[in-house]
């Protein structure tokens, strides 16, 4: 873990089993970790997390947080388009499918050609 600071999703602390880290940088780059769980309620949640001087240059806050959010009727869709049997096998397959630096912005847009719904929180840049 580096400069970012969070073990697991903020909020999701309880289900470790549901969760897994999608992208963690290496100790020399900036600081970036990707997670996703299934929430007790079958949401799925993505955490992004960056910190150091390229996040603090592009979005004039270090840590930056993009969190996408994912009801259960999302992750049903999700589910069926992977043919998986329960929600807490979601988070590891797209471990596997998704890794790498860019894996929120590649599942945002799978979702988008799905059709699935979700939300994105995320500061607004102030300038």
């Amino acid at each position: 873990m580096g400069d970012c600071g969070f073990e697991l999703i903020e909020g999701c602390k309880d289900v470790r089993s549901r969760a897994a880290v999608l992208f963690q940088s290496e100790r020399d780059e900036e600081d970036l970790r990707v997670e996703c769980a299934i929430t007790a309620d079958g949401c799925m949640d993505i955490m992004q997390e960056s910190a150091g001087p390229l996040t603090e240059w592009c979005f004039e806050e270090s840590p930056h947080r993009v969190e996408t959010y994912a009801g259960a009727g999302a992750v049903d869709a999700l589910m069926r388009y992977f043919h998986l049997d329960i929600p807490e096998q979601l988070p590891e397959l797209l471990r596997i499918e998704y890794m790498g630096y860019d894996c929120g912005m590649r599942i945002r847009a799978l979702m988008r050609s799905l059709d699935v719904p979700y939300e994105v929180i995320e500061s607004d840049i102030v300038r």
